[in-house]
């Protein structure tokens, strides 16, 4: 990510017609207009601040005259914006520099109540970002203000900081920042540019410096004393000239409100000014850049770009060359434990990824119920433009392929591959922008249905109670019904164990171990026909009979008695009327069984 902080103070005198097409930084690609001192756009395909009004980007206007030429077909609306910070400030005052703090100060404080003479008080501002199609690209970017007066020459400065500001910190300075000194002299016509670094004790040597500080009696961290200027490789101009790394103008006359897209007031001349920049190449830009804030400072004009600003506005825009992608995991139902594996070829010098690695990665949407979380989704950054390939493999067990969706920002795309459904085809087109793809995976789901029948009739049993157990510490306990019948489904693929726990009134469970039951087929119990898994239990049914013995009126004889049965449980309780008795109940009943009896009398 990256911080831009901007610092621009304008002060025009000598007045020219403003307004032609080609006067743009070499290489822009959407041909914008940026030092033609004005906002409405004159070239063919070309671009100008005016172009984003109508509800094309946040903060313009609307109901504006967009020019008399065409709009660029390579314009990325959501890369610009446009802020008012009078009207956001309202009562509260002026945001300016609190009193005692240095150009150097690696924090600088803010006060929100301060107040600033009228020539350097911005009451508009608008940014616009955008890259070419070089290999990696080129980063420009346009800068324009709008002041409460006409200042004749202005002066300011713009800050790329690689951190955004927070509330205890709301500039934060690191290594390698840069600040961008924009000096608009001869009435605004003519463009002076100077460049510096942010250095540290840690990293001295940022931006090319040796740790000596551009302001001569301090020490790092301070803008390091490089100075890349137009005699250090780059080419700057002014207003309507071509051919250069960076160029601004004021606008030499008069906008009316109809043409000032930015906030729709009537300018006078000087008042507005704007600025376009190659930073890669001005700044000798590597790898992956990214800017999340860009905060805007005035300056008196004719003040050295080292002294303090004036007003200061905050714009948190983020500026980047390069994108992110994240791949996301969802089960159908959320939140399956289960592992699935991607391959890719994200790849880059600065690539950072949740996962250990960007080529080979293991998603899991396990506990994610409704959101997402680390465990399931890949989720890089700093990955450079370019076209890139995401690939999910094989179908775990028990699992399979949904779908495959993406949603893109800006001007990139994410797609399904028309040849391999599992295959995400992602183009980054430009910075800052994130492509997310979301692949879903349907869980296979089985059923069991458990059939219990009697083992003298087979005739189905109802109310027979069985404990089913698998995988994932699964449990549950089922009843048959009428039919002897009882069904479980939305199981997941796996070895369960089906064990009788209790029989129906009447009858005894057959076996009392449990029963292996695998599930690897996707089923419902409402299915027709049923194509689950079965597994079948037989009980058998149980009888009672009482054996009596009564001694004749003698009270002379008794007996004893004893029977064979090999299952039941017996009671010897003499039955009322009766000297002796052996009651067995809970014979168990298979095919034709005979029980045998033996009464022995004690005459």
């Amino acid at each position: 990510m990256y911080g831009l902080t901007v610092v621009v103070a304008v002060s025009l005198t000598t007045v020219f017609t403003a307004g032609i097409s080609g006067a743009v930084v070499t290489g822009s690609p959407s041909g914008f207009e940026s030092n033609d001192g004005n906002m409405t756009v004159e070239g063919t395909n070309a671009a100008d601040w005016n172009c984003f009004g109508n509800g094309a980007a946040p903060g313009f206007a609307t109901g504006i005259n967009k020019g008399t030429g065409t709009c660029s077909t390579a314009l990325v609306p959501g890369n610009a914006v446009a802020i008012h910070p009078d009207a956001n400030n309202g009562a509260n005052g002026e945001v300016t520099w609190k009193s005692g703090q240095k150009l150097d100060a690696s924090c600088p404080a803010l006060t929100n109540n301060g107040s600033v003479p009228n020539k350097d008080d911005f009451t508009g501002i608008a940014s616009y970002n955008e890259l070419d199609s070089a290999k990696p690209p080129n980063t420009f970017l346009y800068g324009a203000e709008i002041r409460a007066t006409a200042n004749g020459n202005s002066s300011g400065n713009v800050e790329l900081n690689q951190s955004a500001g927070t509330a205890a910190c709301p500039i934060n300075r690191t290594a390698g920042d840069r600040l961008l000194a924009f000096d608009f002299t001869s009435g605004g016509t003519v463009l002076d540019f100077h460049a510096l670094t942010w250095i540290t004790p840690g990293n001295p040597t940022a931006g090319g410096n040796n740790g000596i500080c551009e302001i001569g009696n301090h020490t790092p961290p301070c803008w390091g004393a490089n100075v890349i200027t137009s005699g250090s490789g780059i080419t700057v101009g002014g207003c309507n000239t071509t051919g250069n790394d960076v160029e601004g103008c004021s606008n030499q006359s008069a906008i009316a409100a109809g043409d000032n897209g930015i906030d729709k007031t009537a300018l006078v001349a000087q008042q507005f000014a704007e600025f376009g920049v190659n930073l890669t190449k001005t700044l000798g830009l590597t790898g992956c850049n990214a800017f999340p804030q860009e905060v805007w400072e005035s300056r008196s004009s004719g003040s050295s770009f080292t002294s303090n600003p004036e007003d200061i506005e905050l714009e948190h825009h983020t500026i980047a060359n390069c994108g992110e992608v994240k791949i996301i995991k969802h089960t159908d139902p959320r939140g399956a434990n289960q592992n699935f594996s991607y391959t890719s070829d994200l790849s880059g010098s600065q690539l950072s990824c949740t996962q250990p690695t960007a080529t080979s990665f293991t998603l899991n949407d396990n506990g994610n119920t409704t959101g997402d979380s680390a465990g399931n989704t890949q989720d890089c950054t700093f990955v450079p433009i370019g076209t890139y390939h995401v690939v999910e493999g094989a179908d775990p067990t028990g699992f399979a392929f949904e779908s495959l969706s993406c949603t893109a920002t800006g001007s990139s795309s994410g797609t399904q591959d028309a040849t391999n459904p599992k295959q995400a085809d992602i183009t980054l087109a430009s910075g800052n922008d994130v492509v997310t793809c979301t692949y879903v995976n349907k869980q296979q789901l089985g059923a069991i249905k458990i059939t219990k029948t009697s083992t003298k009739t087979s005739a189905p049993l109802a109310g027979a109670t069985f404990s089913i157990t698998g995988p994932n510490s699964f449990s549950s306990s089922v009843t048959t019904g009428s039919n002897g019948t009882v069904c479980v489904d939305s199981l997941p693929f796996g070895t369960y164990t089906v064990t009788e726990t209790a029989a129906p009134n009447g009858y005894a469970i057959d076996t009392t171990a449990g029963q292996s039951v695998p599930v690897n087929a996707n089923a419902k119990c409402s299915d027709s026909p049923f194509g689950g898994s079965t597994v079948s239990f037989t009980d058998t049914p149980l009888s009672d009979f009482q054996v009596n013995f009564r001694d004749g009126g003698s009270g002379a004889t008794s007996a004893t008695i004893s029977c064979d049965n090999a299952t039941g449980t017996s009671s010897t309780a003499a039955a009322t009327g009766w000297d002796t008795s052996l009651t067995v109940t809970g014979v168990k009943v298979s095919g034709l069984t005979t029980v045998h009896c033996t009464i022995t009398i004690d005459p």
